[in-house]
């Protein structure tokens, strides 16, 4: 992780947050492709799972209404 800045204008801050805005964005699409991927392959079963939700689940808490948010965000 980076070290935390303080911002002495406007101008600074409003650019360093429109930055991490559109990484989180690109996230969040990446996600969602990766979840749908997993639902539409059997990729998953190399580890023991039968469906993208009990994967999500088991490895990092996400529940199926959140993987479903994850996979309309890439859709759109």
């Amino acid at each position: 992780m980076e070290v935390l800045t303080t911002y002495s204008n406007y101008r600074d801050f409003k650019q360093a947050l429109d930055n991490e805005m559109y990484g989180a964005v690109e996230s969040f699409v990446k996600i969602g492709y990766l979840l749908q991927y997993a639902e539409e392959t059997n990729i998953i079963s190399e580890g023991g799972y039968n469906t993208v939700n009990e994967f999500a689940r088991a490895e990092y808490g996400i529940d199926a209404t959140q993987v479903s948010r994850f996979i309309n965000i890439h859709k759109r």
